[in-house]
């Protein structure tokens, strides 16, 4: 059986960033599937183009561990603006070239709502190809974009997003969600729930038993330089959804406890520099900024550290749930997860290891607390663990894809 997947982010453990049809491909392959997944060369969270070095080559199409990826050359952009759109049309439109051009037929198409344009272009290719099509939405769009206060209800691209949305629920033979209360969400835009498949993120297991170690340098900073403190980690973005000035001021509390506990982030985005003067100008010694890191270091970089970090906004969104990659890599290196937030997510709390916190001054609590009680660190790290091996491993995920798409083809 064919499957093609249309994610405009999509990247190998090379890259930094998540990992979903990566790990998702893998597991199928396993199983006897062939997936050719359609991937911008241009790498959102690395800001880098490594996966097609000659400007002249337009697209490329590379095995990795037997899936075939189709790397299609984009633009280049550092900020939300033209050039983004810009890079999101342009993968749009060569895909959508390459696609009808391959002379193969997929069986099943997935159309990735990373940003709209994807999942319509999945929708348009299952219709050329004769496939059934999936559309999977990743976040609520446009309710994402509202609850998180970006962009006013009455807005025109909101009318249109909205537009888009029911269509692809309605064309779809199959709607992928990775968040269970999103059933309700969707039930709610008059579209019956049988249609739906709940596909969350998890976690390739096998990768944090066997884990690459880190380079030498991050590897001596890491374990040496700061072998005497707490290091609670945050892996990830950093954006205006990510919300992480609450944990700068959870950093701040910190040091006027003079607490051991040290914070590192890493990643980019378009609120890191500001993140970083905020540093500066607090003169917070405890946090320490590092560029991304390839996802294939993840897991040891985790296994060195002590805790992970969470902040989420207040926002109506998260009703339906959440499933955010950092929260399963965490969970996967046996680390308690600290999570600020001023609203509980009821699916967080069956992982066992999670620690609330309703502002920086009890997050500074917690995390001061948690560097003194190692045993309750273990505890709740191992419950974490033990949770996701059962319930958010690739390996089961992916038989949760195949017994649908055995089901829808017969």
């Amino acid at each position: 059986m064919n499957i093609w997947i249309f994610n405009h982010y999509a990247i190998t453990p090379k890259s930094s960033g998540g990992t979903r049809h990566f790990d998702l491909a893998k597991e199928l392959v396993n199983k006897n599937y062939n997936v050719k997944i359609f991937a911008s060369s241009f790498e959102h969270h690395g800001a880098s183009d490594t996966n097609i070095i000659n400007p002249k080559e337009k697209v490329r199409i590379e095995s990795v561990d037997d899936i075939q990826f189709v790397w299609i050359k984009t633009c280049q952009y550092k900020k939300n603006d033209f050039k983004r759109v810009w890079n999101i049309l342009g993968y749009t439109f060569r895909a959508f070239l390459t696609a009808i051009k391959t002379k193969e037929k997929p069986d099943v198409i997935i159309g990735s709502l990373m940003h709209p344009p994807a999942a319509l272009l999945g929708y348009i290719i299952s219709k050329i190809k004769g496939s059934k099509f999936y559309f999977e939405e990743r976040d609520l769009w446009p309710q994402t974009l509202i609850d998180l206060g970006k962009v006013s209800k009455r807005n025109p691209i909101v009318k249109l997003l909205s537009w888009l949305e029911i269509f692809l629920y309605k064309k779809s033979d199959r709607i992928i969600i990775l968040f269970k209360n999103a059933v309700n969400y969707i039930e709610g835009k008059g579209i019956s729930k049988e249609k739906v498949l709940v596909l969350p993120n998890g976690v390739d297991i096998k990768r944090f038993d066997n884990a690459k170690e880190l380079p030498n340098d991050l590897d001596v900073f890491i374990n040496s330089k700061l072998k005497d403190h707490f290091k609670a980690i945050y892996i990830g973005s950093h954006g205006m959804s990510d919300n992480l000035e609450p944990l700068l001021l959870t950093a701040k509390k910190l040091k006027e406890k003079n607490s051991k506990v040290c914070l590192l982030f890493f990643g980019k985005g378009p609120e890191k520099e500001r993140l970083i003067k905020f540093k500066e100008e607090e003169k917070l010694e405890n946090v320490i900024f590092f560029p991304s890191v390839a996802k294939e270091y993840i897991p040891k970089l985790l296994e060195s550290c002590d805790v992970g970090l969470l902040s989420m906004h207040n926002a109506e969104l998260y009703k339906w749930g959440m499933s955010f990659n950092k929260m399963y890599d965490y969970t996967a290196a046996e680390l308690p997860i600290v999570v600020n937030s001023t609203m509980k997510v009821g699916d967080l709390d069956d992982f066992g290891s999670i620690v609330w916190a309703q502002n920086p001054v009890e997050m500074a609590e917690s995390l001061d607390s948690l560097s003194l009680n190692k045993s309750l660190c273990d505890k709740l790290g191992a419950n974490g663990k033990r949770y996701l091996e059962k319930n958010f491993n690739w390996e089961m995920l992916s038989q949760k894809l195949v017994t649908v798409l055995e089901q829808d083809l017969k």
